[in-house]
């Protein structure tokens, strides 16, 4: 005959955690992460043009800049015609050739911060000098902003694409978070005319096809939603536009 032996409660207990053990491994299979597709440069510059534009209208950063700063800093789109030793606390556009140009921001001493100095965005680069600029006045006047956005950039090509994840994050305080309401609403409607403008510029790519940076084919599908997926699509391909944009 044979005789059943009664398992003790420690060799009981063993059993349990192996046995949850082997349910909890078949239960959460392990997955690889996906990398994202490899965009070219016209497929990166639409996902950002539309945020260029609007960051570097002077209306805006006008309002922005009186509204946080008052008078102690000002916005001159005119930087060859300025003197430099006038250039203090100001937000400067240094106009290139045709319509290029590079915004970058004065303190009260007179010191220039320079995106591309400063190593924040690749140099020559086409991407987010006027967000930038914009950022270092309003941490000059506003210790929130220096806190939550200036102190957050870091130099060096290695950073690049977590310094336009910090610009996006700016603009979704702008939109969703400033004071001013009233703000976001006049910027929504300030993207649905920087969408139409952009539906009319058609260019030419390397594959001969008319194309365009608009990012809606109507404009009155711009809504906030709508921004904000736009923001957050920026912030997935941070570094491939840092890259190559």
């Amino acid at each position: 005959m044979t005789t059943y032996k009664k398992k003790s409660k420690t060799q009981a207990n063993r059993v349990q955690t192996r046995a949850k053990t082997k349910i909890s491994s078949k239960s959460k299979p392990k997955t690889k992460s996906k990398s994202l597709p490899l965009l070219g440069r016209s497929e990166l510059s639409t996902k950002i043009q539309w945020l260029i534009d609007l960051g570097g209208t002077v209306a805006l950063l006008e309002s922005v800049i009186d509204d946080l700063c008052g008078k102690k800093v000002s916005v001159n789109e005119k930087g060859k015609e300025v003197a430099e030793p006038k250039r203090k606390n100001m937000l400067l556009f240094m106009k290139g050739a045709g319509d290029a140009g590079h915004w970058v921001f004065y303190n009260n001493k007179g010191v220039r911060m320079d995106p591309y100095e400063l190593e924040h965005q690749r140099s020559g680069s086409h991407q987010f000098c006027q967000t930038f600029s914009l950022i270092y006045a309003c941490s000059y006047c506003n210790s929130l902003y220096k806190t939550e956005f200036f102190d957050k950039l870091k130099s060096g090509q290695s950073h690049f694409g977590d310094n336009i994840r910090v610009a996006v994050s700016f603009w979704k305080h702008m939109f969703t978070k400033y004071h001013n309401l009233d703000l976001s609403t006049w910027m929504i409607d300030e993207v649905k005319g920087i969408n139409e403008a952009l539906k009319l510029v058609q260019e030419t790519r390397s594959t001969r096809k008319p194309e365009t940076n608009a990012i809606a084919e109507d404009s009155h599908d711009i809504d906030l939603p709508f921004i904000l997926s736009k923001l957050a699509d920026i912030e997935v391909y941070a570094d491939q536009i840092a890259k190559n944009t």
